[in-house]
C-alpha cells in the first residue's frame, strides 16, 4: 500500500513540476529584440562614448555604451 502512495506522490510532483515549467517558459520570439544568437551567446555591440583619442600616459575613464 505504501508503494501506491509513493507512486501517486511522485506522479503529482512530476505534474506540478511540468505546470511550473510551462508558467516560466519564455517564448523564442516575443516580437522584440533578440539579444541572443542560436548558440546562446550574447549578441551585444559596444561603442565608446565621447572622444576616443588619448595621449600616451593619460589616465582616463572610458565609458562604454552597450547596445
Amino acid at each position: 500500500m505504501e508503494i501506491k502512495y509513493a507512486m501517486a506522490l511522485a506522479c503529482m510532483l512530476t505534474l506540478l513540476a511540468i505546470c511550473n515549467a510551462q508558467n516560466t517558459y519564455i517564448p523564442y520570439e516575443l516580437g522584440g529584440d533578440n539579444y541572443y544568437t542560436m548558440y546562446g551567446g550574447p549578441d551585444i555591440s559596444a561603442s565608446i562614448s565621447g572622444t576616443d583619442e588619448f595621449e600616451r600616459g593619460d589616465t582616463v575613464t572610458v565609458y562604454v555604451d552597450l547596445t
